[in-house]
């Protein structure tokens, strides 16, 4: 079994990209201009990515969280993320927790660009969902989805 950190470090030369935890260990990225974050969650034998999907709506979040709970219910359409709201902030993410049994570089550079897409899919649906009151057309190459009623 490899290492998180080992992973991180191999994501970080294939990127070209300084190799540089936080204070709080987290590791910061960008690709395709989103950000999101690695977490080496070794003593719990894991990985956790991290990204930061928009801020709760001011209009009908109720519906926006349950179209969220909907699409996260058995990871139909989150690919095994999940939703939380950073309270202090009052922003919305998405986080995906990997185990490092049996996970080798290729297949942690494949959960990372999966994850990404995921992001990037569901920060345009929270984009577009602003204002909208009682329905919002989901769809996205990354996640397929569909047009759902909140």
């Amino acid at each position: 079994m490899m290492e998180a950190k080992e992973m991180i470090k191999a994501f970080c030369e294939r990127l070209g990209i300084q190799f540089e935890a936080n204070a709080e260990g987290i590791y910061a990225f960008e690709v395709d201009s989103f950000e999101f974050a690695i977490h080496d969650l070794s003593e719990q034998h894991r990985i956790a990515l991290v990204g930061d999907l928009g801020m709760v709506p001011s209009e009908n979040p109720a519906g926006l969280f349950r179209l969220m709970l909907e699409a996260q219910h058995c990871f139909r359409e989150t690919e095994g993320a999940t939703f939380s709201i950073d309270g202090e902030r009052d922003c919305l993410s998405l986080c995906r927790m990997i185990p490092c049994a049996e996970l080798d570089n290729e297949t942690f550079f494949n959960e990372v660009e999966h994850f990404v897409n995921q992001l990037e899919a569901w920060t345009r649906i929270l984009r577009d969902y602003e204002g909208k009151k009682e329905s919002v057309e989901i769809s996205s190459d990354a996640l397929d989805l569909h047009h759902m009623m909140v």
